[in-house]
């Protein structure tokens, strides 16, 4: 496991291209955030556990706001996740996803 700055990256963590990580924010084994088509934010003490992928389409940024949780093995496919939210284990949010908050 390894800390930059806040932010908790587990050695088998993927962030690449156009990503902005907010503090304490928690990235857990075998995560993919990629902002390669898109930017994507995941704001302050949110946390995505092992195997989830956090990704958007070309042009919709994806934000996930402050304090979301993500279960291991979804998928963040959408446009946004609001603060507080939980998104479950194996969840699918595609294309144009909006969450509120909580």
């Amino acid at each position: 496991m390894r800390r930059v700055g806040d932010v908790f990256l587990a050695d088998t963590a993927v962030v690449t291209a156009d990503v902005t990580l907010g503090r304490f924010v928690s990235l857990w084994y075998g995560v993919a955030v990629r902002g390669d088509v898109a930017p994507v934010v995941i704001g302050d003490g949110s946390n995505v556990q092992d195997g989830a992928v956090v990704h958007c389409d070309y042009g919709i940024p994806n934000v996930i706001e402050s304090g979301v949780v993500v279960g291991h093995a979804a998928v963040l496919h959408g446009k946004r996740v609001g603060a507080g939210t939980l998104v479950g284990i194996g969840a699918r949010l595609l294309t144009g996803t909006d969450i509120g908050e909580e």
